[in-house]
């Protein structure tokens, strides 16, 4: 199988898309040619006219019934509606090719319901679970020699750390609440860069509409305080900022919490990385998602019920008073929280990576085509 890569997504240290990768060497005879578009604009009219070009070119390339589409929309959350599913049926339709011949690779592991629900009989677009940052991730620590990042200094640490990037409402969200709730002193909160999604007067609306439990002179608040966050930036890719080593437990603001996903991103792996436990603000049973990749959690030591509430809302207030009750007995947890992140950074480094090529394997071998 010849891969054919349309326009290449690279990783931070310049390689290749690992999803065309991994096709050619674990699938040779999948199919005559495989063509990768990487779908990685920001906005959907981008990726939309991105498509339609490409398509276009495959037109000119002669495609066969033996060719085979991977959409590879694996660096971001990726959609599936009524309208991407017209815009996949006209394509082909111009193209000649079925619409099994496509294979829609993404993160979120709800765009395969939202596939079914769109072509209820005959031919559909197939879908692939594949994780561009993850597979980045356990690339870069796979073998890697971490430490334990001074797990055990007790030396004037703060108990919280929140490390942001983009800012976005449900950061703001839950920067205010713990702010609100003076918990400040007790978390390293990181300030972040307004994000192209988002100004502030959008996020601060949203906020407002998504979390009415917050007082609006809360979310205020945040524009002010952001001087008084930790700046950080581009650190935290694929880097660790120093400030991990002053912390205990790691509070990850995912890059979604909506019910239009179900999803995880590298941020929720860092803290494995730093040897360290997590608390993750993400959609509903993110906890389930790293689980799933060989990893443990903390419903042992502390309780993980923040995950299984419905809205973001409930989420974030469970948070809130989880953070409350492990303050005063934070050292102790730390203690019993060691053996774990000990087991979870080893996964990590020894057998993440392989975790993830043998769903890929799986993925593959359950595509309709």
């Amino acid at each position: 199988m010849k891969i054919i890569n349309l326009n290449e997504h690279r990783f931070i240290d310049n390689r290749k898309p690992l999803i065309g990768e991994w096709l050619g060497e674990d699938f040779p005879d999948l199919a005559n040619r495989a063509f990768i578009i990487c779908e990685n604009q920001n906005t959907r009219s981008e990726n939309d006219q991105l498509l339609e070009f490409h398509f276009r070119n495959l037109v000119s390339m002669g495609l066969s019934d033996n060719d085979m589409i991977v959409i590879d929309r694996s660096s971001e959350l990726g959609y599936f509606d009524k309208s991407r599913a017209e815009m996949l049926v006209r394509l082909c339709n111009e193209a000649g090719c079925n619409l099994n011949r496509i294979v829609y690779a993404s993160q979120n592991k709800l765009i395969k319901d939202q596939i079914l629900k769109e072509f209820k009989g005959g031919d559909r677009p197939n879908y692939l679970f594949f994780h561009h940052f993850a597979v980045g991730i356990a690339s870069i620590y796979s073998h890697a020699k971490l430490g334990d990042f001074d797990y055990d200094n007790n030396n004037g640490r703060i108990p919280f750390i929140c490390l942001n990037n983009k800012l976005r409402p449900h950061r703001v969200a839950l920067m205010s609440m713990m702010i609100e709730s003076g918990l400040q002193s007790e978390m390293i909160l990181t300030n972040a860069e307004i994000s192209s999604l988002y100004d502030y007067d959008n996020i601060k609306e949203r906020v407002i509409q998504e979390y009415p439990v917050i007082s609006e002179a809360a979310i205020e608040n945040i524009k002010s305080n952001q001087q008084n966050m930790q700046p950080l930036g581009s650190e935290l890719l694929y880097g660790w900022p120093h400030e991990v080593s002053k912390s205990i437990i790691s509070i990850v603001t995912e890059s979604e919490t909506s019910s239009f996903c179900h999803r995880v991103t590298e941020k929720s792996l860092k803290p494995i990385a730093y040897h360290r436990p997590f608390i993750v603000f993400g959609s509903k049973k993110s906890l389930n998602i790293i689980k799933s990749w060989g990893f443990s959690t903390f419903n042992s030591i502390y309780d993980e019920g923040y995950d299984e509430f419905e809205s973001p809302q409930e989420r974030l207030i469970a948070i809130r008073d989880l953070v409350i009750s492990l303050i005063p007995r934070i050292e102790e947890v730390s203690q019993n929280c060691k053996e774990i992140c000990s087991k979870n950074q080893t996964h990590l480094v020894t057998n993440f990576l392989n975790v993830l090529r043998a769903q890929f394997r799986g993925g593959v071998h359950n595509l309709d085509l």
